[in-house]
């Protein structure tokens, strides 16, 4: 019977190891982990390292290897593995070795009997569990499931940390391009000065023009130095995020492709995004954890054996063997009470999934929307920056004429800036949301990450 018993625990034990072998994917290092999960690779990042100028692309991979974020969230796969090996252990024999100091009869009033191990001496104990419950069973498959979530998990932080960067970084770029429109426009502001006290000069401009426009031009210096310190702070936030040291510039010249049709397919979308399947995980450990709770009900069976090496009595025999069982009978609630919080935990994790599921939805239509939205925005802004620059010439030229006053070239000068910084910016968000979008829709996991980087410059 016994050696039947082996051999279904050691079928057990080939079936468990080759169906964890196809469902759960071991990486041994933090880099390989990172690799994975972020599709950024250690090539990307010497490749990073060597340049001046970051892309958005530049920017992530630092953030995923320079900073702790990921990192974080890998530890827990590694613990997870950890626990899976003590897991596997519970399968195997327990072998120890056993010293015993048996008190002397006038002490016991009884002398020893039987096994020589119960008198004075070492002996060898083993153990080999062939059914406790459902516990090992619980632990080995939870183990593994927790594996393949943290995986999952620093997928879905890969792609939040994708977001973060990139609001950070589009957020350093617009007021980058909000001060070089600032010292342009200050320049202008400059020459029309010169222009103006060449007037004054010549008695044909009256003297409080002049001061109207250096009026203009501090209130301007006062705004590009405010420009200049939202700048830092930008530049900082985007530095301390993507772990970068020194000083660094940062470029984007990348259009990624339109999407169409996004909001029509949203269910398989959100059905395909990367926290729903982190969600729909997390009920599966549920579950394991319900059905090892029920296991609290079946016997307890195992073998045990113990060979005396050493004994200060020679009575009795030096070893022994036997089968154990043990069949649960009362435990004061504490089964029930397990299985009823697995039920609840399962319970909570199928709502929890359901919340995930329709927030997931709403984010991939609000992201399709806002991107559509944006791209709208940059066609009515570019047609008034066009219309700000031709009055701008229009009102310089009447200017020279002498058809209109300086009043009218500085609200021109106004308008321009004003239309400048609004069809940045437009473009700018547009970016950005075309990044949300992609994020929304799982489009850069794993390797498409590399879509930031081989795609073609745009204007």
């Amino acid at each position: 019977m016994i050696i039947i018993k082996k051999y279904i625990l050691t079928l057990l034990f080939i079936i468990m190891f080759i169906s964890d072998l196809y469902s759960v994917t071991n990486y041994d290092s933090e880099s390989q982990l990172l690799r994975a999960s972020s599709g950024i690779n250690e090539d990307d990042i010497k490749i990073v390292n060597g340049k001046t100028e970051l892309s958005l692309f530049d920017t992530f991979a630092k953030a995923v290897y320079n900073t702790e974020r990921l990192k974080i969230v890998g530890e827990s796969y590694f613990q997870a593995k950890a626990r899976k090996d003590q897991a596997f252990g519970a399968f195997l024999p327990y072998i120890s070795l056993q010293g015993m100091y048996v008190l002397p009869t006038s002490l016991t009033g009884s002398s020893p009997a039987g096994f020589s191990g119960t008198n004075t001496g070492i002996s060898v104990y083993a153990r080999q569990n062939i059914l406790t419950g459902l516990n090992e069973w619980g632990n080995y498959k939870g183990a593994g499931e927790d594996m393949n979530h943290s995986r999952t998990q620093m997928i879905s932080n890969a792609s939040i940390l994708l977001l973060d960067v990139s609001s950070a970084f589009y957020n350093t770029l617009t007021f980058d391009h909000a001060l070089s429109n600032s010292v342009e426009i200050l320049n202008l502001y400059n020459r029309m000065r010169e222009e103006q006290k060449r007037r004054v000069n010549l008695g044909r401009s009256r003297p409080s023009d002049l001061l109207r426009i250096d009026t203009q031009i501090f209130q301007l210096e006062a705004q590009i130095k405010e420009t200049k310190n939202q700048l830092d702070s930008a530049k900082l936030t985007l530095a301390t995020l993507a772990g970068i040291t020194g000083n660094f510039k940062i470029e984007d010249r990348h259009n990624l492709p339109d999407l169409a049709d996004i909001i029509s397919h949203a269910d398989e979308y959100a059905a395909k995004r990367i926290d729903v399947k982190a969600a729909k995980e997390d009920l599966e450990r549920a579950d394991t954890r319900l059905t090892a709770a029920m296991g609290g009900y079946l016997p307890n069976i195992y073998a045990q054996g113990a060979y005396s090496l050493a004994s200060r009595s020679k009575s009795g025999n030096d070893y022994y063997a036997g089968l154990g069982v043990e069949l649960p009978i009362f435990s004061g609630g504490i089964v029930n009470g397990k299985i009823r919080e697995a039920e609840s935990v399962k319970k909570q994790a199928e709502l929890a999934l359901s919340t995930v599921r329709r927030t997931a939805l709403q984010d991939i239509v609000n992201a399709a929307k806002s991107y559509e939205s944006s791209r709208n925005e940059i066609d009515a802004f570019k047609k008034a920056l066009n219309a700000a620059q031709r009055n701008y010439q229009s009102v310089t030229e009447d200017y020279r004429r002498d058809r209109v006053t300086i009043l009218d070239v500085l609200t021109s000068l106004t308008t321009l800036q004003s239309a400048k910084n609004d069809y940045e910016k437009a473009g700018l968000k547009c970016r950005f949301n075309r990044i949300w979008l992609g994020v929304a829709i799982s489009e850069f996991n794993g390797d498409n990450i590399h879509l930031l980087n081989n795609i073609k410059n745009g204007d």
